[in-house]
């Protein structure tokens, strides 16, 4: 009949499941961080597109002016790391959909065997039972 491995094994839910899990939290945490950081990015140059283009263009720092640059350093350098950070969340996403069709296809090829092994036993065919 079915041996007591494959049972076990048929029986019980894949290691990697709960790494898959943590994966894809972990990219669901980089996707929100990076969204609402978007959105404060959005804020922060409304802010600076409220001046006009004579105060940003005769801006310096040694003037009362100098939050406008101490602004647009912000705006560049959020833009700078922003980028890179949404690539990141996008391909730790992609890889918890991966280690979870990894872990489908693993259910499948085990589900396969069982079913070899059961099969003719259910349909009365198997010449062991049949003694």
């Amino acid at each position: 009949m079915v041996s007591a491995d494959l049972q076990r094994r048929v029986n019980e839910a894949p290691g990697l499941k709960p790494i898959a899990y943590g994966i894809m939290a972990f990219a669901m945490v980089i996707v929100m961080g990076v969204f609402i950081a978007s959105i404060a990015l959005g804020l922060s140059i409304a802010d600076f597109f409220e001046n006009t283009k004579a105060v940003r263009d005769l801006a310096s720092p040694d003037d009362a002016t100098r939050g406008i640059l101490s602004q647009q350093g912000t705006i560049t350098a959020t833009k700078a790391w922003l980028t890179p950070l949404r690539f990141i969340g996008i391909v730790t996403f992609l890889a918890g959909i991966s280690a979870f069709f990894f872990i489908i296809i693993e259910s499948i090829r085990l589900r396969a065997e069982a079913m070899r092994v059961a099969l003719p036993v259910i349909l009365g065919t198997d010449k062991k039972s049949a003694e």
